[in-house]
């Protein structure tokens, strides 16, 4: 087969991390078929084909990668029959590890069962029975959080619909299923009931989410700042609307604040600001109306974008910590529920030697 530069360049690489973006149908299976090819039978630096790890998605394209291997080790026992590596490495293929990834997790976990803590008979669990599985602990985990819990009822009673438990179960459920992608689910549930504990500006601020909200509102401020720009400079054409470039520039310079700012009150302040009222035009002034028309709609755009980036923070700082202070016991009542409901998921699958692909996963880390 004759290859390309680029596919070449990705066959004969090595020693370092190598990324290939391609598009379908492009050869990516041929090109790493021939890839692992070269480096079995390298002949200074050989590896045999069961010290890879291949990763697919589907067991179909892993069970055609395997096969693909095949017949290129074939072609060469029948060119070379009494090549003992040849025959050799055509026996080890069949062990190797070309899975998916939920395959090679759950193939860690039989092999070193004892290290884990599993039984060695476990088994995948079917979607179904962990879906009874998990209504009888959901269920479990409310009743006895009611019974024990004065907070997790007054999380219960603000955030429930008419009287109804099953928007709480579904956020437990949604959560837990949040901190499942995540390596170690239970320090990142622990993390967040650390995170809802919050006394003053500097640890709002230092939130992950107020973090990235504010880094999310300086990168659209920046570009409304170009549309005010470019308003700016029509105000300055020969036949523009002179009148409106004061109101401009002190626009421009409430979203230089806003790109400028780092904290909650330095939004808070912003946001309490008003804009400027563009001018009315003099009798004398000669300028183009649809100039006018077009920088005054486009203006009101850009007013309501920055209106709804900085409606978050319209409360007073003191008013969002007094907030915070309210409904920490019951947010921690809410992590400690999923925490709890993680835990005894686990253990009654456990217990009926099942696991989920999560599980697999997560074991396999350990």
């Amino acid at each position: 087969m004759t290859w390309t530069t680029a596919q070449k360049k990705v066959i004969e690489n090595r020693g370092g991390n190598l990324l290939v973006s391609a598009a379908a149908g492009s050869g990516k299976t041929a090109v790493l078929v021939e890839r692992i090819i070269q480096m079995i039978f390298d002949k200074d630096n050989p590896v045999d084909v069961d010290r890879f790890l291949v990763v697919t998605f589907t067991k179909a394209a892993a069970a055609q990668m395997k096969e693909k291997i095949a017949g290129e080790i074939e072609k060469k026992i029948d060119s070379e029959p009494s090549n003992n590596n040849y025959i050799k490495q055509l026996n080890l293929l069949r062990n190797a590890n070309i899975l998916t990834i939920d395959s090679f997790c759950f193939k860690v976990v039989k092999e070193y069962f004892h290290m884990i803590g599993v039984d060695p008979k476990v088994k995948i669990a079917e979607e179904s029975e962990l879906e009874i599985i998990k209504q009888e602990i959901i269920e479990e985990v409310m009743d006895e959080h009611y019974k024990d819990d004065l907070n997790f009822g007054n999380f219960s009673s603000a955030f429930s619909a008419d009287k109804n438990d099953e928007r709480i179960e579904e956020y437990i459920l949604k959560l837990y299923e949040l901190s499942e992608s995540y390596p170690f689910p239970e320090k990142w549930l622990l993390a967040a009931k650390e995170n809802l504990h919050v006394e003053s500006e500097d640890e709002l601020s230092k939130m992950d989410f107020m973090k990235a909200y504010i880094d999310e509102v300086h990168v659209n401020a920046k570009e409304i700042k170009e549309t005010a720009l470019m308003y700016l400079e029509m105000t300055r054409m020969d036949n523009g609307p002179k009148h409106y470039e004061e109101t401009i520039l002190s626009d421009i310079e409430k979203i230089d604040s806003i790109i400028l700012a780092k904290s909650y009150g330095a939004f808070n302040t912003i946001f309490s600001e008003k804009f400027s009222t563009l001018k009315r035009a003099k009798k004398s002034d000669v300028f183009d109306v649809d100039i006018a028309e077009k920088i005054k709609k486009g203006r009101e755009r850009y007013k309501k974008q920055i209106k709804l980036l900085l409606d978050i923070f319209a409360l007073p700082l003191e008013v969002v910590l007094e907030q915070y202070k309210v409904s920490e016991d019951m947010m921690v009542s809410f992590v400690n529920a999923t925490i709890d409901f993680s835990k005894r998921y686990l253990e009654r699958k456990t217990e009926l030697g099942l696991v989920g692909f999560s599980d697999v996963e997560h074991y396999a880390l350990q």
